[in-house]
């Protein structure tokens, strides 16, 4: 015997059947969507809370001691604090590495034309200035840094340090070929400084004849070692490039605010 075909009715409900099971699934993946963006949004929050409340933290803690610290305690310190490092300087507005890493490439053109630039950053710390300079351009900068804290060595090879080393900035000589390197920076660190001019010829010794030299300086410090800084100038050891006006430090801290500012320095090596 022959079926019968299915009356209207049949197709209506199965028509209403599957839109009902299509909207309860497009309710659930909204669901999941909703569930999952305020997931996402409470771990950035959960983040940027955790991140604050570091900054504090330390905030509060180099207010207590960073004046009064030995070698000893200050790599203690910055090893200590290498994992919140980043977080915190960027909480506090620091800008130091963009500004070096602008001055870097205003003056690249100083320097002979190549493939390759060989950088060693002095204070290099969790690697930020290194991080930056390797932006500038598509002449490839292989960075070298040195540190009192190791501690904070693996985030600078995270930014792509080629060689690392524990170095005290007032050890000498450094532990470095003459010539070895077409810019130095030091970002940070000269307020460390215990003699200038040692410092400063150690720099134009493992720099390249022509090479530039890019250092940060307290404004405060600056005006009593300034002197230092000229009388490089007037040895003919090397040509001042620019010295920039102030600039607050960490402007975001309110320990130091517009109470502690810094300027550049760039120099070029005038030896041959």
């Amino acid at each position: 015997s022959s079926s019968s075909p299915p009356s209207s009715s049949f197709f209506i409900l199965i028509v209403a059947q599957f839109a009902f099971m299509l909207s309860r699934f497009s309710r659930a993946r909204f669901v999941a969507k909703a569930m999952k963006s305020n997931t996402l949004a409470a771990m950035i929050n959960s983040c940027s809370i955790r991140r604050a409340q570091s900054a504090t933290e330390w905030k509060t803690k180099l207010a207590s001691l960073h004046g009064s610290m030995d070698v000893k305690e200050t790599k203690s310190l910055y090893d200590d604090w290498a994992k919140d490092y980043d977080s915190c300087l960027q909480e506090w507005g620091y800008k130091v590495p963009d500004i070096t890493a602008d001055l870097l490439k205003e003056n690249l053109h100083r320097l002979p034309k190549t493939q390759q630039l060989t950088l060693f950053d002095i204070g290099c710390g969790t690697g930020l200035v290194g991080k930056c300079v390797q932006q500038i351009s598509d002449t490839k900068v292989t960075v070298h840094g040195c540190d009192l804290s190791d501690g904070q060595f693996p985030f600078a090879r995270e930014k792509g340090y080629a060689e690392l080393k524990t170095w005290d900035l007032n050890a000498f000589p450094y532990p470095y070929e003459t010539s070895s390197f077409d810019v130095l920076t030091c970002c940070g660190t000269l307020t460390y400084a215990q003699d200038f001019v040692k410092i400063f010829k150690e720099w134009t010794r493992i720099t390249k004849p022509g090479g530039l030299i890019i250092c940060t300086h307290r404004s405060d410090m600056m005006e009593r070692d300034i002197k230092f800084f000229e009388q490089m100038e007037t040895k003919k050891i090397w040509k001042k490039i620019k010295l920039t006006d102030s600039v607050p430090y960490l402007p975001n801290n309110e320990n130091y605010g517009s109470k502690v500012q810094v300027q550049f320095y760039v120099a070029q090596s005038l030896k041959e």
